[in-house]
């Protein structure tokens, strides 16, 4: 049962952060405090209801962007502060592997965003067919057919390890 709590934003913080920490989404959030955009300040009270959402079906599974053996560590790193690109917070997990190492798609969905980014360097988004957006940065080369529009399947082969843009 979802549980309503008010949050205080605190320096640094974004919505996604916060609704990454109670387990909601952005949208929802806006929806609660009427919000027409993605924009906070230091001390606004937000209306959030925690745990509003399930997980997305695609995570019951467990499917991991690499096969087991390939990656040498992983450690949720969302939220830390980042020097270089800016002073800003990371809003991604990074996954140390070889350089050529095999990227999968975790599960079905269109590629919506392609090419280069300063901050992930070659990168490729993936919406889900529950709206969710994954993305793959810092990458050394895409998979062959693989491009703006691409329809993917869960496993299917989307890029490999790099470390492109601001990457580890």
């Amino acid at each position: 049962m979802p549980t309503a709590t008010v949050h205080t934003v605190q320096s640094g913080e974004y919505l996604s952060l916060i609704a990454k920490k109670y387990q909601t989404t952005v949208s929802e959030i806006k929806r609660l405090n009427s919000l027409s955009s993605d924009t906070v300040f230091l001390g606004q009270e937000l209306k959030i209801t925690e745990g509003s959402i399930p997980a997305p079906a695609f995570l019951a599974d467990g499917m991991f962007p690499m096969a087991k053996g390939t990656y040498t560590s992983f450690q949720d790193t969302w939220g830390n502060s980042r020097q270089f690109g800016g002073n800003r917070v990371h809003e991604g997990t990074d996954i140390m592997a070889s350089k050529g190492t095999r990227l999968y798609a975790v599960t079905d969905g269109t590629v919506t965003n392609y090419g280069w980014n300063e901050l992930g360097g070659w990168r490729v988004t993936i919406r889900t067919q529950e709206g969710y957006y994954l993305y793959y940065a810092h990458l050394n080369k895409y998979a062959a057919g693989i491009g703006f529009g691409s329809k993917v399947k869960k496993g299917q082969l989307v890029g490999y390890v790099g470390n492109t843009g601001y990457g580890p």
